[in-house]
């Protein structure tokens, strides 16, 4: 183990070092982003492929990023062909239709002595105003190309001849075929024909028949190229063709050479000749059993002496027959397998030959651009769910993919029928049957002969004729609006009720809504009569709705109680009493409605409402929620009116009533207010009481002091009332008693006599008063 000692040594090493590292890791980001910037921008400005274009009209289609080079017979990019050195195109190339050379092709036949069939081709060129390709062509060797075999040809002018033996051109692998591939080149490179069609030429070995050059509606024929670099060439006639009779051919080349392929078993066709036009319908129930119609342009003739094989996704299509007219096949979709559904997919028609010995060598297929869809029929809705016992009710059940399947029947809790009117996509309609009895029962829809779906949201019910119940009271307000509900059966089925009221021979109707079987309710009618009307009428009225197709009056039975006309309500003012309690003041203020349905009460400007608690003849009171701060209050906003809304058509603003309203005392303060003004009272009567008493003893204080004075001028002695009864007492008590006048310590008096005394009393007395009142005077 070694230790450094010095590490600072080291330190500049490592310094450079770790430079260097740095410098390293940018490089390799750079380049990294360098070479994905590159692939980037390759990826981006990838172009059009132009080698897949096989000829000058397609090629230049994609000008100027693609170019036609004329001495190759090929498409190639306009990067790639450029000179490097000189910036230029190279010689013979075509950017535009104006500049690609035409090739008109045409073909006979002639017989010579020696009775040898010759074919003669001849191809005319043109568009060539530079004369340019026309000279490239007279530089090179012309060879022609006829089933493999070749002969050299001659050109002269732009025009190129072939002359090609019959016995020299057969090509045993094709001599069954009635048509010839042809080609034509220059100094090996093929010649593009602006028409594929063009390179082959109805030849009909060995017959001696000549194919007319206009069109031949017995025989059908397209071609095609593939991703895989192959061009197909097929051709179908009937057997009323008068060269070939029924055949069946195709050719099959690499585009790369032109050589044949004799692997032409199982061909798919990809031509406007041989395709599937339409399917009918374009999905069906994945149960299976939905006949379907294929049409195929050209089926007649591609059928004939033809097995069908009709294959929909996965699913073979069962007992596939040619239609009426020919023009396409009609055939049942199997039966899902294991209860599973089907994985959707393309429609393929295969036509077998009957003719060959292999027919899986001999067989072509068309297959639909759009994937056949196995679906599930989805019910959304059925209306009516009801109607009469008699029956002829009209049902329409909505949903999607309601036409799965070939054909659809309705049943009504499975054993009645309801006849189908209308089938579509959306909507499926149909006709109950009678049920004789009234019952109630699911709906079925069967679609084919596999998938059944029933209504699951709603049964249909067949009912009695509808009838409303006697003994009901009903009532209104003139204005309106107000609901009442209405008692009877077999509401379920009435459809647009409606109330009527008569006065004076008008009809005044009101529209109604039904609850359920058995009641519906109806809000009241709006009555012209002048206002305000205090009077109580007793109108005529009735419903009607319509039913079974037809208007259906339904009248109280006889003998019910007849219309209650109310006058509208008057709402004159409210109060309340500083809390939560509102009293609504006015007239008729609880007839002619239903509390709990047709009033509400609530706060101005606001959705605050005022809870009704009681409703009478001149007054309703509410109480607002705890939360609301009441009316007035300052725990919110102060209301000076409510709102009050009676049914549909009737809404007032009541004002509050100007009076102060009466505040809410507490008990304890009522008391002791009355306890403080009672004991005020009580101080104040205690103290005048004694002021009086008070008054009266120095009153009579000061009288006794003046008649004291006045006795001491004069020496009489007085002896007052009630001395005087005291005395006489004592003296009936004590005969012989002496009474001495303590007033005077000199004057005794021997009371002998008590009626002299008495006199004596009074008259003193008497004299005291005058002496008194004089004193005064």
């Amino acid at each position: 183990m070694f230790v450094n000692r010095n590490p600072k040594k080291f330190i500049c090493l490592w310094n450079h070092l770790f430079t260097n590292q740095l410098w390293f890791a940018v490089a390799v980001v750079f380049a990294v982003t360098t070479c994905g910037g590159g692939e980037t921008a390759a990826t981006v400005d990838k172009g059009p492929n132009c080698a897949v274009k096989y000829t000058c009209l397609d090629c230049v289609k994609l000008a100027p990023k693609c170019m036609w080079l004329m001495a190759t017979q090929t498409c190639n990019r306009t990067t790639a062909t450029t000179d490097a050195s000189t910036g230029s195109p190279p010689p013979l190339t075509a950017y535009g239709e104006e500049s690609c050379p035409s090739f008109d092709v045409t073909f006979n036949k002639s017989r010579d002595d020696y009775g040898i069939t010759h074919h003669h081709v001849k191809v005319l060129v043109s568009n060539d105003p530079m004369w340019a390709f026309r000279a490239l062509l007279h530089r090179s060797v012309i060879k022609c190309y006829m089933n493999e075999v070749n002969v050299t040809g001659k050109e002269f002018d732009g025009r190129i001849t072939c002359d090609l033996p019959e016995n020299k051109v057969i090509n045993p692998a094709m001599s069954k075929s009635p048509f010839s591939y042809v080609s034509v080149t220059m100094g090996g490179v093929t010649l593009a024909f602006n028409d594929r069609l063009d390179h082959y030429l109805d030849t009909h070995h060995f017959n001696g028949c000549v194919a007319q050059q206009e069109y031949n509606d017995e025989c059908v024929s397209c071609s095609w190229d593939t991703e895989d670099g192959r061009r197909y060439y097929c051709r179908w006639c009937s057997g009323n063709d008068q060269c070939t009779g029924m055949s069946q051919n195709c050719d099959v080349r690499l585009l790369s050479n032109t050589t044949y392929s004799e692997d032409a078993s199982n061909v798919e066709v990809r031509c406007p000749v041989a395709r599937i036009e339409s399917i009918v319908p374009a999905y069906a129930s994945w149960a299976g059993g939905t006949t379907v119609r294929v049409t195929v342009s050209n089926h007649k003739i591609l059928s004939e002496n033809c097995l069908v094989v009709v294959t929909i996704s996965t699913s073979k299509c069962l007992l596939p027959s040619t239609t009426k007219d020919g023009t396409g096949i009609m055939c049942t979709i199997s039966p899902a397998g294991n209860g599973t559904r089907p994985a959707d997919g393309p429609v393929r028609v295969t036509y077998v030959s009957r003719l060959d010995d292999r027919p899986e060598r001999n067989q072509v297929t068309v297959r639909s651009e759009k994937p056949f869809r196995f679906v599930e029929p989805e019910i959304t809705g059925m209306r009516p769910t009801c109607g009469p016992t008699t029956g002829g009710t009209r049902v329409t059940i909505k949903g999607n993919y309601l036409d799965a399947g070939s054909s659809v029947r309705v049943f009504i809790r499975e054993n009645i029928t309801c006849e189908v009117m209308v089938h579509k996509p959306n909507e499926v309609s149909c006709v109950t049957g009678a049920s004789g009895v009234p019952l109630a029962g699911r709906v079925k829809l069967e679609f084919g002969s596999y998938l059944s779906k029933y209504v699951h949201h709603a049964l249909f019910e067949y009912t009695g004729e509808p009838t409303v119940n006697g003994n009901q009271t009903f009532s209104g307000i003139a204005s309106g609006g107000t609901s009442m509900v209405v008692r009877g059966r077999y509401f379920t089925c009435i459809e647009n009720p409606l109330l009527y009221v008569i006065r004076h021979g008008i009809r005044y109707t009101g529209p109604c809504h039904v609850l359920n079987s058995t009641a519906m309710v109806c809000i009241t009618p709006k009555l012209n009569r002048p206002a305000p009307h205090v009077v109580t009428e007793q109108l005529q009225y009735g419903f009607q709705a319509d039913f079974s197709k037809t208007i259906l009056p339904l009248r109280p039975p006889p003998g019910s109680p007849k219309y209650h006309l109310y006058p509208d309500p008057v709402y004159t003012d409210f109060q309340t009493d500083g809390g939560r309690t509102v009293t609504i003041n006015g007239l008729h203020l609880d007839r002619g409605y239903n509390v709990q349905d047709d009033l509400s009460v609530r706060l101005q400007h606001t959705a605050v409402p005022c809870n009704v608690t009681y409703v009478g003849p001149h007054r309703i009171v509410c109480q607002t929620p705890l939360w609301s701060g009441g009316i007035g209050s300052t725990a919110g906003v102060v209301h000076d009116g409510i709102v009050v809304t009676l049914g549909n058509n009737m809404a007032y603003e009541v004002k509050r009533n100007p009076k102060r309203p009466i505040k809410a005392v507490h008990l304890t303060v009522i008391f002791s207010g009355v306890a403080i003004v009672l004991l005020v009272a009580t101080i104040t009567i205690a103290f005048v009481y004694c002021l009086k008493i008070a008054m009266k003893a120095s009153h009579r204080q000061t009288e006794m002091q003046s008649l004291s004075e006045h006795c001491g001028y004069t020496g009489a002695t007085f002896v007052t009332g009630a001395a005087a009864a005291a005395e006489a007492v004592a003296d009936r008590a004590d005969p012989d008693a002496v009474v001495t006048d303590k007033s005077h310590p000199d004057a005794t008096v021997a009371d002998k006599s008590l009626p002299d005394a008495a006199v004596a009393d009074k008259t003193n007395t008497a004299a005291v008063d005058n002496g008194a009142q004089d004193e005064k005077e």
